[in-house]
């Protein structure tokens, strides 16, 4: 008879170890979800990010490259090796629409630049979450 109550005392004990670990394994499957939604976060973040960088970086050399040739037109020097040169109406009308882009240009910048320390931010969040 004894040996029954150890026998059911120590099956009592089994179902407690049993149900710490099935608290236990839940807790880390819950932390694995957490972590693998932070994961995916981060992933989804970057290239977004990126993808709109490499734009801008795109559009701002174009610019560059409108200014310089734009540049060469003003250059006296230069008009006999373009013999395609402007007159000074055309000139004007380059210059008005370098203008424009410019300043689109740097409108762009401003809200790009205020987004990405906003992102880094975010994103410097998301991966202090995955290190604690």
């Amino acid at each position: 008879m004894q040996n029954l109550k150890a026998f059911k005392s120590q099956n009592e004990e089994w179902h407690q170890e049993h149900a710490e670990w099935t608290k236990e394994t839940l807790h880390w499957q819950q932390q694995t979800r957490h972590l693998v939604a932070i994961l995916y976060q981060l992933e989804r973040a970057l290239p977004e990010h990126s993808l709109t960088l490499t734009r801008h970086v795109a559009v701002v050399k174009e610019h560059q490259r409108l200014v310089e040739e734009y540049e060469s037109e003003l250059d006296e020097e230069c008009k006999p090796k373009y013999p395609g040169s402007h007159s000074e109406d055309e000139l004007g009308k380059m210059h008005l629409s370098l203008c424009k882009m410019h300043d689109k240009t740097e409108q762009d910048h401003k809200r790009l630049s205020a987004d990405y320390a906003k992102s880094l931010a975010e994103f410097r969040a998301l991966a202090q979450k995955l290190l604690d």
